[in-house]
């Protein structure tokens, strides 16, 4: 099965994103004078959630298949 990724997904932007953070969270230390956690929450989601079927790909490809999702979302 092919993981899901959503279509217009950047993968730079995803790694520069991800290379930034920890610099973020280094400079809030430094300015507040301590030390800082970062927490992440997951939030409900109300809608259609595509469903990935079987697709071919060359077996040396990593199966990726582009898809829209289609939510609202809810804090609970």
């Amino acid at each position: 099965m092919p993981r899901p990724a959503h279509a217009l997904a950047s993968e730079l932007e995803q790694q520069e994103w991800k290379k930034k953070l920890q610099q973020r969270l280094q400079e809030l230390e430094i300015k507040l004078g301590k030390s800082v956690r970062l927490w992440t929450m997951d939030e409900h989601r109300i809608g259609l959630k595509p469903v990935i079927r079987r697709d071919w790909f060359p077996w040396w490809e990593v199966p990726i298949a582009p898809v829209y999702w289609r939510f609202e979302w809810c804090w609970v």
